[in-house]
């Protein structure tokens, strides 16, 4: 990331989703993102499913609270 997308965006948001809300507020200035397939996740496989479950709900609570917020700005930008 770039410093100039990063301060024309404000830095990353303090949602849950800060990845997609980040993405979009730099689009919105005029930056581009691209996909980075080389990247590596050392992130563990959660131990049981109890933890599987939690993580899963975060991630999901933090893709609705995006959509919530987003939806109306998405569909009627040009």
């Amino acid at each position: 990331v770039s410093k100039q997308a990063f301060d024309a965006a404000g830095g990353f948001p303090l949602m849950v989703a800060e990845d997609l809300c980040f993405s979009l507020a730099v689009r919105e200035h005029g930056y581009t993102t691209v996909f980075a397939p080389d990247v590596t996740c050392q992130e563990e496989f959660p131990v049981d499913y109890l933890a599987f479950r939690k993580r899963h709900s975060k991630w999901t609570q933090g893709n609705m609270e995006f959509i919530r917020k987003n939806t109306r700005p998405i569909m009627t930008s040009r």
